[in-house]
């Protein structure tokens, strides 16, 4: 069946759904889902609270549309316990979602060993932040796996910094992984990271195992036009196994494609680069800050 929310609004959780689970379930969500004009603080139009050894599976498309909140325009999920596993199989179509904080579309925040499993592909439309992550804003910690394994496209989405993606990754084991297929088209930020803006610390990764590109992303005045990611600390990575492509770029300060840096015996790996009419005031492709180990090993054009 389906489930439609229209015009629903609350001053907390959840807009339209509010999910708290605690202890050891296992939960199914197989009807389609949608949010149309709902409000909340925490998730415009659905929050998702789990604690201790839970699963929950999403196989259904969700659809938001002119979602508002203050974290997660759209939707909210948050994983506090050990072992907790989110999948969602479903397509998740955001369009024109928007916050005052973090996520325009989604805010997420995996720790302690949990997985959330993006597997049906995302799209995000016009979506904005009026701080950080205009589509996603997503806090890994603790050994927590964030995967985003299917085609998603992020279209003319904004905010202060990530106008796309705006990511933090602290902790060894903790890890962003991102398949093939992940399009940033128009997107653009104010500061850093026109379409993505990772940071990763003590250990993190950040591995993109397929192909990524970036069209027409901006920046306007900071750094990274398409991409800005940076490692510190031993054990943190960047990992790029695909091709990574930017076309027609910008940032007013460096790396009009991207801006990648590590430090404190942190490492960068590159595979095939491809930037076409990129502009910067410096590396108007790319920008290499590398005081740590630094490769590339397929081709640069």
């Amino acid at each position: 069946g389906k489930a439609s929310f229209t015009r629903c609004e609350c001053t907390g959780y959840g807009g339209g759904i509010y999910f708290s689970i605690q202890g050891n379930a296992e939960i199914q969500l197989t009807g389609e889902m949608e949010f149309i004009d709902c409000i909340g603080n925490q998730g415009g139009g659905i929050s998702i609270e789990l604690q201790y050894y839970i699963m929950l599976v999403i196989s259904s498309s969700c659809t938001f549309k002119n979602c508002t909140g203050s974290l997660g325009g759209g939707m909210y999920m948050q994983s506090y316990g050990i072992d907790t596993d989110i999948q969602i199989t479903g397509l998740l179509s955001f369009d024109n979602c928007s916050c005052s904080y973090f996520g325009g579309g989604l805010w997420a925040s995996c720790s302690n060993e949990g997985t959330f499993q993006f597997i049906g592909g995302m799209n995000f439309e016009n979506c904005s932040a009026n701080q950080q992550g205009g589509a996603i804003y997503a806090i890994i910690q603790s050994g927590g796996i964030l995967t985003i394994d299917w085609q998603s496209k992020f279209t003319q989405c904004t905010a202060q910094s990530g106008g796309g993606i705006y990511i933090q990754i602290n902790g060894a084991g903790s890890q962003l992984i991102i398949g093939d297929g992940l399009i940033f088209d128009t997107c653009s930020s104010q500061f850093s990271g026109g379409g993505l803006y990772a940071n990763m610390r003590t250990g993190a990764q950040l591995i993109f195992e397929g192909d990524c590109q970036f069209q027409n992303c901006s920046v306007n005045s900071g750094s990274g036009g398409g991409m800005s990611a940076y490692c510190n600390n031993e054990g943190s990575s960047i990992r790029f196994l695909g091709e990574l492509k930017f076309d027609n770029c910008s940032s007013t300060q460096s790396g009009g494609g991207a801006f990648i840096g590590s430090d404190d015996k942190a490492s960068i790996e590159l595979n095939k680069v491809t930037c076409v009419d990129c502009k910067g005031r410096q590396g108007a492709g790319l920008n290499v800050l590398a005081n740590a180990y630094f490769s590339m090993s397929g081709k640069a054009s």
